[in-house]
Order: structure tokens, then sequence, then C-alpha cells
């Protein structure tokens, strides 16, 4: 979502009440911290992801597939979506990801815990 559309969302409430989110694992509610974190997205750029394929054929022994496979190969996998990596943090100058800064709103710790079968969640 963004910025202008959460704004125009939170303003069509009416009054000042308390905002809150919604914990699907521990199914509960949880009230949200008064900061926003950043986090860096990234995605395999087409072009960094024909390279790669085409590195492999070779190492392979392989042809090459051609420019048109190759992008059907990529929207067909969704190569090119946004995604987060703690192993592979993109940089600034990597010609083969295209890196986008998102703002997360994050929920306030509640001091509650959850159990169930597989174990509990402390929330």
């Amino acid at each position: 979502m963004r910025k202008n559309d959460l704004i125009t969302l939170l303003e069509s409430v009416k009054g000042n009440p308390e905002i809150m989110v919604w914990n699907g694992f521990v199914e509960d509610f949880q009230p949200l911290a008064k900061t926003l974190n950043t986090a860096k997205l990234q995605k395999l750029t087409l072009q960094g992801y024909k390279e790669r394929v085409n590195w492999q054929m070779q190492m392979d022994g392989k042809q090459p597939f051609s420019d048109d496979k190759i992008s059907e190969l990529y929207k067909q996998h969704k190569i090119g979506e946004w995604g987060y990596s703690a192993y592979y943090p993109p940089g600034d100058d990597d010609e083969h990801y295209k890196v986008k800064t998102v703002y997360i709103l994050e929920p306030k710790l509640a001091g509650k815990t959850y159990s169930d079968r597989l174990g509990s969640i402390e929330y």
C-alpha cells in the first residue's frame, strides 16, 4: 500500500480511535509501535536472470536460450517479484538486481503468550 492510500484510509475513520493490527499467527490484535522500520527489497532483473541462466547452460555444455525463451521463463516462474533476502543483502551497484526501500509498521509486544500443540509463541 502506498503512503497516500494509507493516509486516505485512516482519514476515512471518524474520531481518533486506536489503530491495531491483526496477528494471524496467534489470532489476536496488537497495538502498533510508534516507529517505522525500513527494509530493502530486491528483485532479479531480466538481464540478470538471462546472464545466470545462460552461464548455467554454458557450464552444462548446452546452447544458451533465446531472449524470448528467457523472458517466458522469467514471467512463468515469477522471477521478477519483489522479495526480502537476509542472506544476500542488496547492493546499490549490483546491476543484476533492482532495489527499493519499503517502510514497515510493526506491532508492539503485547506481553502475551499463545500456546498450541506445537509450542508457545510470546508476542
